[in-house]
């Protein structure tokens, strides 16, 4: 779980605020929302949200994707 508390940037939507101050692509954390994982002051928002001064911003990132990686011969 990460908090991020906003202190710089106001009237930014959360998931453009987010890619800015995480590594997380802007399509996961759409998908974060839509699921839930991300709050904002312990409260469930829309991708639209604007975030404001002193937002806190919780990710849950309990991520079930997982890659498998396969070795393969080289001749």
């Amino acid at each position: 779980m990460e908090k991020i508390i906003v202190d710089d940037i106001e009237n930014l939507r959360i998931d453009l605020f987010l890619m800015k101050k995480t590594d997380i692509t802007r399509s996961k954390i759409q998908k974060l929302i839509k699921n839930g994982k991300i709050l904002v002051n312990g409260n469930k928002i829309k991708n639209s949200y604007c975030v404001k001064e002193n937002d806190i911003i919780t990710i849950e990132d309990n991520s079930d994707e997982t890659t498998k990686v396969v070795a393969e011969k080289i001749d």
